[in-house]
């Protein structure tokens, strides 16, 4: 902490209000990757007199096992929900072949992670399913201590900090993470390489299993993205239901159509019509 502290008195408010400023009038579409990381450089680094640098806190740290995270899959209308084609292997469970992988909130085109959520209605919310929209929902747990890394600020670093040094510290985590928050609306392509540079640049996780964010689309709700390496060490497919949604104010619905418990012989997922629900998911109720 005594880098960030160093670090936070040689920023100065004005300034670094003028660097936001700017970087908000660009034209992110004429930017490359490189140039959208110096852009983001040229808010955050202060100079020592020799260098220019950038310090921030690292959040996250260890969570104990046998927590259960949620990917929701869209199969289409006229899937049967007994022989669904999109999760029919133990592979369609888990992240998408590197060649499939499209750009996300913390990946970049061709680099495949495997996104999921803290709780089923966010699951859905975040894969953009509609109401009546049949789709697979994946259920993982974890069998080992899992390693975090947050994309947030640490918690209580507001009780180590001076007023200026927490006002400054405020406007630096606002702009990181509205930025990487940003929707990314019908062409998301800029906005996705932002908050991945964001993601891998400040909020790095060489040594952990995967980052935990704050949903885009629904707050107070969280996203874990996992290494996918890491996510079959360290995960474990539960089941998988077959299932539509409605959504409410404050509830989301389930219409349950078929569960998945077991592989058959040869390797295949096996779905039945749904039973012994609340047993096997006693979090969709």
């Amino acid at each position: 902490m005594n880098q960030y502290h160093s670090y936070l008195k040689r920023l100065n408010f004005k300034a670094l209000t003028e660097r936001i400023q700017t970087y908000r009038s660009l034209d992110f579409t004429e930017l490359d990757t490189n140039g959208l990381l110096n852009a983001l450089l040229d808010v955050l680094c202060v100079s020592d007199g020799k260098k220019s640098y950038h310090v921030l806190p690292t959040a996250g740290g260890p969570q104990d096992s046998g927590k259960r995270f949620y990917r929701a899959r869209k199969i289409g209308r006229e899937e049967n929900p007994l022989t669904p084609k999109k999760i029919r292997i133990e592979s369609d469970a888990w992240n998408p072949p590197q060649d499939y992988a499209g750009a996300g909130r913390v990946n970049r085109k061709g680099n495949s992670l495997l996104y999921t959520a803290e709780d089923p209605s966010t699951a859905v919310i975040e894969t953009r399913i509609s109401d009546h929209e049949p789709f697979a929902m994946i259920v993982y747990e974890s069998i080992k201590p899992l390693h975090i890394r947050a994309i947030a600020p640490p918690n209580n670093i507001e009780n180590t900090l001076s007023a200026d040094e927490l006002e400054k510290s405020r406007m630096l985590f606002d702009f990181l993470l509205s930025e990487f928050r940003r929707d990314s609306g019908a062409d998301g392509s800029h906005v996705y390489r932002a908050s991945e540079l964001i993601a891998d640049s400040f909020f790095p996780n060489p040594e952990a299993d995967a980052w935990w964010y704050e949903s885009t689309l629904i707050r107070n709700q969280y996203n874990y993205c996992f290494k996918p390496e890491r996510a079959k060490e360290k995960l474990k497919i539960i089941g998988i239901t077959i299932a539509s949604s409605v959504r409410y104010t404050n509830s989301m619905i389930f219409n349950f159509l078929s569960t998945c418990e077991n592989m058959n012989n040869g390797g295949e997922f096996r779905f039945e019509e749904p039973h012994n629900i609340q047993n096997l998911f006693p979090e969709f109720f």
